[in-house]
């Protein structure tokens, strides 16, 4: 027996395609601390004085927590609504990068990389849910294609810009313009799911 997914009570308001938009953005937030870390690996290394594999760590230690937090997420995901995971794991993850952004200490960036990357694994689960909540079953497959496309999309934004700025002015600076696109996200989140 197929269960029936109800539409979600903001389907109506915003409209399928807002909430697509709105998931994308947040799963590409959600990658975008991982990458940066390594589009600013220069920069970082140098402020930090640590070598390539410390640098590198900050990056395995991200996707690493998604990875294990990933075993939890669906639970999560299936007691809580969509909108209270999403917007509870953007929230955490906009404070992690913005705290970041202010580090002094590497420590504290590898402690950032680990609670941000497990605060992805949610985000992306919760859209899914978030997308089964709005879009019919016959178009599932294109809007989570259009969900997906936030990563690359966010990512390649990044990786052109974050390296140039961070030299320019500062590691700091593509970070809280991440924590920036992530407090955006926080309150889509909020409003849209």
């Amino acid at each position: 027996m197929t269960a029936v997914v109800q539409p979600h009570a903001n389907a109506n308001r915003f409209g399928t395609n807002v909430v697509v938009g709105m998931t994308a953005l947040a799963v590409g937030v959600g990658a975008s601390l991982g990458f940066l870390y390594g589009f600013l690996a220069p920069e970082i290394r140098e402020f930090f004085g640590v070598d390539r594999a410390r640098a590198g760590l900050l990056v395995s230690a991200y996707f690493g927590a998604t990875g294990v937090m990933s075993i939890l997420s669906g639970f999560i995901a299936d007691r809580v609504s969509a909108k209270r995971v999403v917007a509870a794991a953007i929230g955490v993850l906009a404070v992690m990068v913005f705290i970041a952004a202010g580090s002094s200490s590497y420590w504290t960036l590898l402690f950032v990389s680990i609670l941000g990357g497990a605060c992805y694994a949610p985000i992306n689960t919760g859209t899914n849910v978030a997308l089964a909540n709005v879009v019919p079953l016959e178009k599932r497959g294109a809007a989570s294609n259009a969900k997906t496309m936030g990563v690359p999309l966010l990512v390649s934004f990044g990786a052109f810009f974050a390296p140039v700025v961070g030299q320019a002015f500062s590691w700091r600076v593509p970070l809280i313009a991440c924590a920036i696109i992530a407090v955006v996200a926080f309150v889509a989140a909020l409003v849209i799911v």
